[in-house]
């Protein structure tokens, strides 16, 4: 008997894509989806200029 498979986190966004019962992905998701489904994916703000030198 085979064990079953292990469910992943919802994390993993690919469970979002509707697939056909070969296996081929139907859909896509857009950025704005996958920064809704997980946040860290979001663009970085750019970081600050250097400050003066210290003295």
């Amino acid at each position: 008997m085979t064990e079953p498979e292990e469910r992943r986190p919802a994390r993993y966004y690919e469970d979002r894509f509707r697939y056909t019962p070969g296996g081929r992905r139907l859909t896509e998701l857009t950025d704005d989806d996958l920064i809704a489904y997980d946040p860290s994916r979001a663009p970085k703000p750019e970081p600050l200029p250097p400050g003066p030198p210290p003295e």
